[in-house]
């Protein structure tokens, strides 16, 4: 484990049947930092972050979450650790409220104060009343969001998160995720580029299954050409 990381995955591989889909894939995590993951589509990111979580089973490599091995736990088991997965499709329950989506993950986590997720997203205050499906792309991610911060949260893997949302709101995204940053571990995986360039502390980028580069100056995450890497 490399000091100061707080995630650790050693050459990871997945396969999906006989395909397999990650290489060999070996990736640090510094403790309260941004960690972003960029790459096109099928380029392996979001296995990867499954893979992370537990929703996958590697064929070959570890996972390593503050010095413990979790490869092959359940995901309820890495949750229980610390680890939280948020994936890119923005799902709540669209039958219950704000409030009882917010009910539901605080009794899963046995943390009913919900004051650091109004502070994160103050917008959830206003729509405590409203059902799943009438909040938009946006509001879903923030209620996604708020339900993932309750508990224990160590590491906190995002999936997509700016995807197909309002400039307005992406920019209170990336508010709350900076915040964020100064209490826990992210990894987002992230194709909005300007995103990207003012979060990252450090950037991954993938191509085919495999990491093909790694940028931790500041200087070279802002001048990385990303649309001719990609």
């Amino acid at each position: 484990m490399a000091t100061g990381a707080a995630l650790q995955v050693n050459n990871m591989n997945v396969s999906y049947g006989e395909s397999r889909v990650l290489f060999d894939a070996s990736l640090t995590f510094p403790a309260s930092a941004v960690s972003v993951i960029v790459g096109r589509n099928g380029a392996g990111k979001t296995t990867l972050l499954k893979a992370i979580a537990g929703f996958l089973k590697p064929g070959s490599g570890s996972v390593v979450l503050g010095g413990d091995e979790i490869t092959g736990l359940r995901p309820y088991q890495v949750v229980r650790k610390g680890l939280k997965y948020i994936p890119q499709d923005k799902e709540v329950f669209s039958d219950l409220t704000v409030r009882e989506n917010l009910e539901l993950a605080s009794y899963a986590m046995k943390d009913h104060d919900w004051s650091k997720v109004l502070r994160y997203f103050p917008k959830l205050q206003q729509l405590m009343h409203r059902k799943g499906a009438y909040l938009s792309g946006g509001e879903r991610q923030m209620l996604m969001m708020g339900r993932a911060i309750l508990g224990k949260t160590h590491v906190l893997l995002v999936d997509e998160p700016t995807e197909g949302l309002a400039p307005s709101i992406v920019q209170d995204l990336v508010a709350a995720f900076k915040q964020l940053a100064s209490h826990c571990t992210l990894v987002l995986v992230e194709q909005n580029l300007a995103v990207a360039r003012e979060l990252a502390d450090q950037l991954y980028l993938m191509k085919e299954g495999k990491v093909v580069a790694h940028l931790a100056d500041r200087a070279g995450i802002e001048s990385l050409a990303f649309e001719k890497d990609l």
